[in-house]
């Protein structure tokens, strides 16, 4: 169940809801991600594309679905690459909790050898606040900055034309 949902379910919400899940498995949100990576890839080279989401206690109930959408999207987007070698990894784990997704984006890039540059897709995060701009542009490029690497960013969408022209598609194909 959604958390969400659960709070609205114990506050006795008595209004109409709707969720949408599964962007990951939207061809729409992979167009988007996909031509925004090759947008990056014209104007410089990187030695890997690392893509994130942001991990989840593994204590909770359906943390496998995620983590297995996840995974699927990242072979997609890979696929419709083709250019630079794609690795994936969890971010921005809290120091509450014992056990968090794997493998964490610090693993990811320490199996790695050769590496000087890193592209970063933080695919679970459609607009920037604390965990892309801090957890990603600060905490990890300082974390790829010592070990002599070369970090950069790939835009998120935020309030763009292309993403809300996605938004809308999805809101009208589910609700009748």
């Amino acid at each position: 169940s959604i958390p969400f949902s659960e709070e609205l379910t114990a506050r006795h919400f008595k209004g109409k809801r709707h969720s949408i899940n599964g962007f990951f498995q939207n061809a729409g949100f992979l167009e988007i991600w996909s031509s925004r990576i090759k947008s990056m890839l014209e104007n410089d080279h990187y030695d890997r594309l690392l893509l994130t989401a942001h991990s989840l206690p593994t204590s909770r109930n359906g943390e496998e679905a995620y983590s297995t959408a996840f995974f699927a999207f990242c072979r997609n987007l890979a696929n419709s690459i083709q250019t630079v070698k794609p690795i994936a990894g969890f971010q921005s784990r809290s120091k509450y909790g014992n056990s968090w997704l794997e493998p964490s984006i610090q693993k990811v890039i320490a199996g790695e050898s050769g590496v000087e540059s890193v592209l970063v897709a933080p695919l679970g995060f459609c607009y920037e606040h604390l965990e892309v701009l801090y957890d990603l542009d600060i905490d990890f490029s300082l974390y790829l900055k010592n070990l002599g690497m070369k970090y950069a960013r790939v835009k998120l969408m935020n309030d763009s034309e292309d993403f809300i022209n996605f938004l809308s598609d999805v809101i009208i194909s589910n609700f009748p």
